[in-house]
């Protein structure tokens, strides 16, 4: 099902281990993201999708304790080798794991959401996983509909920024950001009671 996810994953981690720029325009974006959504970022953060761990590292050295997962064993075993605390599992299968429940203050995710088959499961175990208050951040690219996977293993393509508004109706929308150079987009959510 993710075959093309995972061969995808393997490519950028061979890039970034043989790729200076490439390394370095991670670092980038990851820094850019959490200069974007510092005033939410707080307690303990979980990322769904955390590849190779770049993102949990840095928000680990900001003094918050963090879990990252990520549905490649390569990338998790590259994860965990830099001391970073993850597991290998898919988003969709968080609705299936009341250890996490309930656990978190943030929860990023970052260009993960469409890569995902079963968005709706993925909103509802990140619901679960959330603390009451607490915020999820979250990055996609906007792009128009072609048949899925992509060439970039999108299972889903957002069109516009409602269509992700809309589906997380369950939370409270708090912002938006427009990136001027790209089409990639950043929203603010916050777990309200149903």
């Amino acid at each position: 099902m993710y075959d093309i996810n995972e061969k995808m994953t393997l490519e950028l981690l061979e890039k970034e281990k043989n790729d200076l720029e490439f390394r370095i325009a991670t670092r980038k974006r990851n820094r850019e993201a959490i200069d974007t959504f510092k005033p939410w970022i707080k307690g303990d953060v979980f990322e769904v999708g955390c590849r190779h761990g770049v993102l949990l590292d840095m928000i680990g050295n900001m003094g918050h304790l963090t879990f990252g997962i990520d549905i490649s064993k390569e990338a998790i075993e590259l994860s965990r080798q830099k001391g970073l605390n993850c597991e290998v599992q898919g988003a969709e299968s968080l609705i299936e794991s009341p250890a996490l429940f309930d656990k978190f203050d943030t929860i990023f995710c970052l260009h993960t959401l469409e890569h995902c088959i079963d968005i709706p499961k993925v909103i509802d175990g990140i619901y679960d996983c959330l603390k009451l208050g607490g915020h999820v951040l979250i990055e996609i690219p906007l792009q128009p509909k072609e048949p899925t996977p992509t060439k970039w293993g999108h299972y889903h393509c957002f069109e516009s920024e409602d269509e992700l508004i809309n589906m997380f109706k369950i939370f409270t929308h708090k912002k938006t950001f427009r990136q001027n150079k790209h089409t990639w987009r950043r929203f603010v959510f916050q777990k309200k009671g149903l």
